[in-house]
């Protein structure tokens, strides 16, 4: 089944005319923050924030990502009080929009998926905020109109099991998943419209339709849910997989999955943005929180965890995943760009790959 509860997001976003409330204090707020200079402004939003006392963040990060990001935060400014909530990103989508509607907001932060930056844009969910710490960030991995930045670049990758494919065996790149030895041998999440719209923006939407139309022929195993994909291709339940995140995969390689990464050509990225609330009840800490988390000290939680950081200069922790952000061929799949041709992708994907099982 696929990502329904986004998707009627979007449906609804197009199709309403909901912006009974304006996002005019908070982007009052952190307009007149912005034009004043550094230390004017970093003991403007301390001052503010010793007001407000503590932050509320929804995001999608587990426990062990976000504890020391807020412990480090709290070490910075003592006086300061997170809350994190933790959940998928369209549940948490979905409270910041019922929030909203209702007048009663209570999130201050977002740190969520592509589908939820397009459609918090667009709703007016989100706030314009440029922080300083975003300058130093890729154009491509972050919103040109201040309304999200990338924590870090999700790169997804191929995967075999090297105990089942000798490495001359192995495929290079996606044509080879074509090959007759893969068929009935390939793993496939059935949520890979990040590759998908990749290879469409590579080789043009005739190429990509004929691509999936041969791999459905190849009959693939569909499975729902990257790690357990991963899990599986460790287990040996099938040789090689079509889509995988290359940070978990890397990670489940250091625990002693016999697994090795293979790069597409393209390499699909996908983001991991963070925006501001309209209507944040907290807008000074929420900004702190924020500069904090694109800062250098900031990311480094993000990359101890095993993240790929979109910050320019720190490289993943995973050697398979050294020097891959430098690779030419990689494709960012801005959240923009990605959201304006999500619907086709998905409706390409149906017809030609999954054909009802989703």
């Amino acid at each position: 089944m696929k990502k329904a509860t986004t998707l009627v997001f979007l449906m609804l976003l197009s199709s309403s005319g909901f912006l009974s409330i304006s996002g005019a204090a908070t982007e009052d707020v952190l307009e007149k923050i912005e034009s004043l200079p550094k230390a004017e402004r970093q003991k403007a939003l301390e001052d503010g924030a010793r007001k407000e006392g503590s932050v509320t963040v929804y995001g999608v990060l587990n426990t062990d990502e976000h504890g020391p990001i807020n412990t480090g935060f709290q070490k910075k400014y003592p006086f300061l009080k997170v809350d994190f909530l933790r959940a998928a990103a369209a549940k948490n989508f979905e409270r910041a929009l019922m929030e909203k509607r209702a007048g009663k907001v209570r999130g201050d932060l977002f740190i969520g998926a592509t589908l939820e930056m397009v459609a918090g844009k667009k709703e007016g969910t989100f706030a314009s905020y440029r922080s300083p710490e975003a300058e130093v960030y890729p154009e491509a991995l972050r919103d040109p109109d201040g309304y999200w930045v990338s924590l870090a670049m999700l790169i997804n990758v191929m995967a075999y099991n090297s105990d089942l494919v000798p490495e001359q065996d192995a495929p290079r790149g996606y044509m080879d998943l074509l090959h007759p030895k893969w068929k009935r041998k390939i793993g496939v999440d059935l949520e890979i419209e990040k590759t998908a719209t990749a290879l469409v923006q590579a080789w043009g939407w005739e190429k990509a339709r004929d691509y999936f139309i041969r791999l459905a022929a190849q009959e693939p195993h569909f499975r729902k849910g990257h790690t357990l994909l991963v899990q599986l291709l460790c287990a040996g339940e099938f040789p090689v997989i079509f889509e995988a995140y290359g940070y978990r995969t890397a990670d489940m390689a250091k625990r002693g999955c016999p697994v090795r990464l293979v790069f597409g050509d393209p390499i699909p990225v996908g983001a991991l943005p963070v925006a501001m609330m309209a209507q944040a009840p907290h807008p000074h800490v929420a900004a702190l929180y924020y500069d904090f988390l694109l800062s250098a000290p900031g990311v480094e939680f993000v990359r101890a965890r095993g993240r790929t950081p979109s910050r320019p200069g720190l490289e993943s922790i995973y050697p398979e995943l050294k020097g891959v952000k430098e690779r030419k061929n990689l494709l960012v799949l801005n959240p923009n760009a990605f959201g304006r041709i999500y619907p086709q992708v998905s409706s390409l994907l149906d017809e030609t790959l999954f054909k009802g099982r989703r």
